[in-house]
């Protein structure tokens, strides 16, 4: 993306060597904007991203998205919730497999 946009930077500020004066202006516009654009896009896309992802997404009702904050805090506790009960529930498995392994090894040493 850098180099798509300092290439064509370059080709709109080629434009200064014109003898036509709108176009020279253009071209100088258009060669100070791409670059702008390139770093206003790098710098506000991926945090604007995020905030959207934690705000925005997923609210729980629809009016709370209208003033741009949302009121998914409950959602975010029940899925956290969630996630511990999930993660509970697969450490005791493996527990439970980890015993019957032990079991097994124990049984055949015996033997």
């Amino acid at each position: 993306m850098a180099v798509t946009s300092s290439t064509t930077s370059v080709a709109f500020l080629a434009n200064v060597f014109s003898p036509i004066m709108p176009i020279r202006g253009f071209g100088i516009y258009s060669g100070i904007i791409v670059p702008v654009n390139y770093l206003l896009v790098v710098m506000i896309l991926p945090p604007a991203v995020i905030w959207y992802e934690r705000h925005i997404d997923g609210c729980i009702t629809k009016c709370c998205c209208k003033i741009f904050f949302c009121c998914n805090t409950k959602k975010a506790n029940n899925e956290i919730e969630e996630d511990k009960y999930k993660e509970e529930n697969e450490q005791d498995k493996d527990k439970e497999e980890i015993e019957v392994k032990v079991e097994k090894s124990v049984e055949i040493n015996t033997e």
